[in-house]
């Protein structure tokens, strides 16, 4: 069942399966499968950032639309229409819990570099030795410590096969990152979050 419940919105959906399909990105998933390798989101990743979808539920504060969660739902249906392969799941996840969660702050230093798309997330929710849903290529990464969720930058990426590659599964050495944030009593606002929970990688 389509997720559009507004014009506005059944125009949006069209213009992102549209888009999804005139790129060819189920074709680009089904080759990541094939190739047991994630490869590399950048070409797309910088069209979806151009095209404001990275960041459409954010404020437009931090500079994009101001919409919502709704119309973030409607180009997450479309694009998994198509399968999508690359980190938009996790990053946008990440955002939002941010800008739900974090203080005015944190909001001000994170939000701008993902809503832009200049900055890739990850999510491991079962703490920071777990696999992580996109840190085949995110340079930030939220994990769970206790009830808190803690950003961090930098640290390795160990890339997982798993059953799709296209999903960038990871496992993260984070010696040598640096904390950027921690968000007192996240955990259960991100377990609430709706993206797949990883809870296991290999070949």
């Amino acid at each position: 069942m389509a997720l559009a419940i507004t014009d506005e919105h059944a125009e949006l959906a069209g213009v992102v399966r549209s888009f999804a399909v005139d790129q060819g990105l189920r074709v680009a998933a089904r080759g990541a499968l094939d190739s047991r390798q994630a490869g590399d989101p950048g070409p797309l990743w910088k069209q979806l950032g151009e095209l404001g979808w990275v960041g459409l539920h954010l404020p437009e504060e931090f500079g994009d639309s101001g919409y919502g969660l709704p119309e973030l739902a409607v180009v997450l249906e479309g694009l998994g229409t198509e399968l999508v392969p690359g980190p938009f799941v996790p990053t946008t996840a990440a955002s939002a819990l941010i800008a739900e969660v974090g203080s005015p702050a944190q909001r001000a230093a994170l939000l701008p570099g993902l809503a832009g798309g200049s900055v890739r997330a990850s999510l491991a929710l079962d703490g920071e030795a777990g696999p992580a849903l996109g840190a085949a290529w995110a340079g930030l990464h939220l994990f769970r410590r206790g009830e808190d969720i803690v950003v961090v930058r930098g640290g390795q990426a160990e890339p997982l096969g798993g059953l799709d590659p296209s999903l960038g599964v990871a496992r993260l050495d984070l010696a040598g990152a640096t904390e950027e944030a921690v968000l007192p009593g996240a955990a259960p606002a991100a377990l609430n979050t709706p993206v797949p929970r990883v809870t296991g990688g290999g070949d």
